[in-house]
């Protein structure tokens, strides 16, 4: 009888969403641990770059605003690449209706 280690299984079933956000930038990124090798699952970036470019550089309270509108649809689009998220529309929008601020 072989027997099973443990620890090899929990490194081959670890997720890590990461996500950040720059002056300009709403990313999210999930990786995937499996034997202490990293497997990127998906990354997703949304750039303010040209919104900013007519102001001649960040403007602080918009790039807060646009991170608020920017960060659901980021995380969603980086759960789904990764085969994580798999709710329907309807049910997903209203999900996340009882959770935005």
């Amino acid at each position: 009888m072989q027997a099973i280690d443990y620890n090899d299984r929990i490194k081959s079933i670890m997720k890590i969403l990461g996500i950040e956000t720059s002056c300009d930038d709403t990313c999210a990124s999930v990786l995937e641990i499996k034997k202490n090798k990293p497997i990127l699952l998906s990354q997703i970036i949304s750039s303010q770059e040209k919104l900013h470019s007519q102001y001649g550089g960040v403007f602080p309270s918009l790039a807060k605003r646009e991170h608020q509108k920017n960060i659901i649809p980021v995380l969603i689009k980086a759960l789904k690449k990764a085969n994580l998220l798999k709710l329907n529309k309807p049910t997903l929008s209203k999900s996340l209706s009882k959770t935005q601020i």
